[in-house]
């Protein structure tokens, strides 16, 4: 089986939000970890007033993403 990639511009589809189509005159809020919003700085994308909440400001260790994981994980369990 041969799997090809879309163009950039073309890979993303069907966003929903809430079940409603994505509207683009909205602002959403997106969660990203800090090597992706460390990359889009880079890129002048965003800037530093786009941040909304840093969980590892907050949370320390604790507010990385592997941690959170294996946190609901152990209270899922």
């Amino acid at each position: 089986m041969e799997i090809k990639s879309k163009a950039a511009g073309e890979r993303v589809e069907n966003i929903m939000v809430h079940g409603l189509p994505l509207v683009e005159t909205n602002m959403y809020q997106l969660a990203v970890n800090s090597y992706c919003f460390d990359a889009l700085l880079g890129l002048e994308c965003i800037t530093m007033d786009d941040r909304y909440y840093n969980y590892y400001e907050v949370m320390q260790d604790a507010g990385r993403i592997r941690a959170m994981i294996i946190q609901y994980v152990q209270e899922m369990k």
